[in-house]
């Protein structure tokens, strides 16, 4: 094209003027190149700024996904900590419920062992009492006549069961206190054991509402961060785009830096708390444990105490030294019972024949130890070839 506008301006353009229209011709050429080339660098700055336009929305989504995902977490592990809050309350509502049956066990033996002892007590008072009423008589009776009633040797056998039954109560009493203290302190020992646990529960709520609180910094960041990034949007059409996109990078690098601070800080504390759980659990297992052995042992104390406390009365009631004594209303009527306690007995018939008497009280049954009467003849009169005289002495 060129070529033929030359040859044109050669055949209708003198020659002085060749020169002229040649530099304009240039200048257009110049000219022309240039806008084509100013056209293409924007068309090319358009391209890359939509290209990085692009790539921020594709990061921008990438954020998106990685703050939806970490808030479906979050609320993920929030209802798993308040189904696992829930089920510690109820573990802890069961061990509260066990305990309380412990002390109302607790107070219920405690009353039975305050009646059991007062009523021994009681008995062991009248007993003494009633013993000591006797030897007193049996004193006088001894400085009258000495032939007719108990021995001396007898009276000091009364007194060393007296002073037996005595010692044996007083140490009941003692290993009664001994033992008393010893479930009180058990009690005790368990109510802080237990307040240890309520301690340890309350920090962990307190943890929860920490973390949860925490969570909800995190998603008000985000939401400034998403009103920052359209107020980023706004304002790129009016600034400079090497600008616009070296603030977007740092502050995607400086969001991504904050994120990963916060998601680590956020899995170290889920995992603390993870491990302080375990270590309740491990808890809550040894408190239930111990609850059953402790339950077990009380019962079987309790249980003790009771046959203890049934052989002693037996053992008391029928350990009295006058237990040994005859029945006057079941004689015969040859026999002549005589004495203050009815301890001889005297044949007053006048040929040989069979005579009975009943002693005062019959042998006890079941389980209440060995159990005897001895009979010790003191006098035998002979009359003639059939008939004796015995005097019985009952020791």
């Amino acid at each position: 094209m060129s070529i033929s506008f030359n040859s044109t301006i050669n055949e209708f353009t003198p020659a002085a003027d060749e020169e002229e229209v040649k530099g304009e011709v240039l200048e257009n050429k110049e000219t022309f190149a240039e806008r084509r080339i100013g056209k293409l660098e924007r068309e090319n700055k358009e391209l890359q700024e939509k290209l990085k336009l692009q790539q921020l929305m594709v990061q921008l989504n990438s954020l998106q996904s990685k703050v939806d995902k970490m808030e479906e977490e979050r609320m993920q592990q929030k209802e798993k900590e308040e189904q696992r809050q829930y089920v510690y309350t109820e573990q802890f509502k069961a061990i509260l419920e066990k305990i309380s049956d412990l002390e109302g066990m607790k107070q219920k033996e405690e009353e039975q062992q305050k009646g059991m002892m007062k009523a021994a007590k009681n008995f062991i008072v009248e007993k003494y009492e009633a013993t000591n009423g006797r030897m007193v008589e049996i004193e006088k009776r001894l400085k009258t006549d000495k032939g007719k009633y108990v021995s001396a040797g007898q009276f000091e056998k009364v007194l060393e069961r007296t002073e037996k039954l005595e010692k044996q109560s007083k140490q009941m009493q003692q290993q009664q206190k001994q033992e008393q203290k010893t479930k009180f302190a058990t009690v005790e020992k368990l109510e802080e054991s237990f307040s240890q646990v309520g301690e340890m529960l309350k920090q962990q709520k307190q943890k929860l509402e920490q973390l949860d609180t925490e969570q909800k910094k995190l998603c008000e960041k985000m939401a400034s961060i998403e009103n920052f990034v359209v107020d980023l949007f706004s304002q790129m059409q009016n600034a400079q785009q090497t600008e616009i996109h070296t603030k977007i990078d740092e502050f995607a690098h400086q969001l991504k830096m904050e994120i990963d601070v916060m998601a680590n800080a956020t899995k170290t504390k889920v995992e603390v708390l993870d491990r302080q759980q375990t270590k309740i659990w491990d808890k809550f297992s040894v408190l239930d444990n111990f609850i059953g052995i402790l339950k077990d042992r009380f019962e079987n104390e309790l249980l003790k105490a009771v046959h203890s406390d049934v052989r002693q009365n037996i053992a008391e009631k029928f350990a009295n030294p006058h237990q040994n004594c005859w029945e006057v209303t079941a004689c015969n009527n040859e026999l002549e019972i005589f004495g203050n306690e009815s301890l001889r007995i005297h044949y007053k018939g006048d040929g040989s024949g069979f005579c009975s008497v009943f002693a005062k009280y019959s042998v006890p049954c079941c389980n209440s130890g060995l159990f005897c009467f001895e009979v010790k003849i003191t006098n035998v009169k002979r009359y003639n070839s059939n008939t004796y005289l015995n005097i019985y002495n009952f020791v």
